[in-house]
């Protein structure tokens, strides 16, 4: 199921929730998830972090996966502090 517009957030909250293998993936995609316009969110990694509590280097492990697993699709912003852009519900 993708993520489209006019979805509520407890709608999108349920696609995490629904979606999450993980406890690192459930809090990276609920983050996602509220700040989701359109089925697509942007953040910088920094900010993700802060809002899903998991060090960087879990949050890169949990997007590849995520990533892998088709549940989103990444544009990255470029570097430190960049937004990257993330279109959630993206099937292979």
């Amino acid at each position: 199921m993708a993520v489209a517009d006019g979805m509520t957030l407890a709608a999108r909250i349920r696609w995490a929730m629904s979606s999450a293998a993980t406890a690192s993936e459930l809090a990276v995609l609920v983050a996602l998830a509220l700040h989701a316009r359109g089925g697509e969110a942007a953040l910088s990694i920094e900010r993700l972090c802060g809002e899903s509590h998991v060090s960087e280097a879990t949050a890169r492990r949990t997007l590849r996966a995520l990533e892998a697993r088709g549940l989103l699709a990444r544009t990255l912003g470029g570097g430190a502090g960049r937004v990257s852009k993330y279109r959630l519900g993206i099937e292979p």
